[in-house]
């Protein structure tokens, strides 16, 4: 699976994902840098996919319940990886 991510979601993916599951963040297959084009193994794609459904639930909201920015993101992630 090919993706392309903004930097936004490329510096949120590498502080937590990269800090939580080091071996998820390192399978992100580097097509071209400068343009956040990733190759990504489907299997690999489901895991982060289900980290970040996993984060929204604990980061993604604010206390009355409205999507916060970390939320925004990983929405945005979990919509790209469903593709």
């Amino acid at each position: 699976m090919q993706v392309k991510l903004t930097p936004v979601q490329y510096d949120f993916l590498k502080v937590n994902l990269g800090k939580e599951k080091p071996e998820l963040f390192s399978a992100l297959n580097i097509k071209d840098m400068d343009s956040f084009n990733f190759e990504l193994d489907d299997d690999v794609a489901e895991d982060i996919r289900e980290w970040a459904l996993e984060k929204q639930v604990v980061l993604g909201f604010d206390i009355d319940y409205n999507m916060n920015q970390n939320g925004i993101i990983l929405e945005s992630l979990i919509d790209l990886l469903y593709q």
